[in-house]
């Protein structure tokens, strides 16, 4: 075995057939993304390969977020091979997948409207949305006015409405098995009220994610109406450790 075989990690990206990798010949020079640079101030090993086709870099230790081999542009009707087209393309997917989780214990029926509102106006919208209700409260919201309002301001994701019957059941029990039963979703938006930092939180987060390369344990408003987290670092922490990364001491971004 080699010296570079021994050094590559499991987890690695080879530039080497990325759409965006840019060869002067059959030598990797740069990429199109500057990502060999990012990764570099990012503290990732950057690895000079080859192979019997090309000389091409590996990113040791991460996954690029933009690699992209031809192929994967097929899935899009007006696939093209301009640089520009699959920049955009590929622009669309570096977004935060999220799922938004509205508790509606608190809202008024005036507060949810603004509410969606505030999603019809979002740069990334929700994959998901769950609305959290409860049949033993005098604030009960139907079918019929949640649907009215998604109708209304054209909400376009997939959304159901979760009912709670019983009032022992702990809240933080009901939100953990919610979000690992949809754990195709990377982050949670949680809500308890309305709040008009939604767009800045979700922008916040997306930008330490896809443009710093970095990663975040919780970003909130003030008033602790709405969270933004990872689901994976949630159930972690529920299910290994018993701690509430909403109300557990972390590191938190205040917008």
């Amino acid at each position: 075995m080699s010296e570079t075989e021994t050094i590559i990690s499991t987890i690695h990206t080879s530039c080497k057939d990325c759409v965006f990798a840019i060869y002067n010949n059959n030598t990797q020079t740069d990429c199109s993304m500057n990502m060999i640079e990012k990764y570099q101030n990012k503290g990732s090993k950057i690895i000079e390969a080859y192979d019997d086709e090309k000389e091409f870099f590996i990113i040791n230790e991460r996954k690029c977020i933009w690699y992209r081999v031809p192929s994967w542009f097929n899935q899009f009707e007006d696939a093209n091979d301009s640089l520009e087209y699959r920049v955009t393309k590929a622009k669309e997917f570096n977004q935060l997948n999220y799922m938004m989780l509205i508790d509606l214990k608190l809202f008024t029926i005036e507060e949810l409207e603004k509410t969606f509102i505030e999603i019809s106006n979002l740069d990334i919208k929700p994959k998901r949305i769950i609305f959290l209700r409860y049949n033993y409260t005098n604030n009960i919201f139907e079918f019929d006015t949640i649907k009215g309002l998604i109708d209304r301001y054209k909400i376009v994701c997939a959304w159901r409405i979760q009912t709670m019957v019983k009032k022992d059941v702990e809240l933080r029990s009901i939100v953990s098995s919610t979000i690992n039963f949809y754990k195709m979703h990377k982050f949670v938006l949680y809500m308890t009220n309305y709040s008009n930092t939604v767009n800045s939180i979700i922008n916040t987060g997306n930008k330490i994610v896809f443009d710093d390369l970095d990663t975040f344990s919780l970003i909130k408003d003030k008033e602790d109406s709405v969270s933004l987290f990872s689901g994976l670092v949630y159930r972690y922490l529920w299910f290994m450790e018993g701690k509430d990364i909403l109300v557990s001491d972390s590191e938190t971004i205040i917008v």
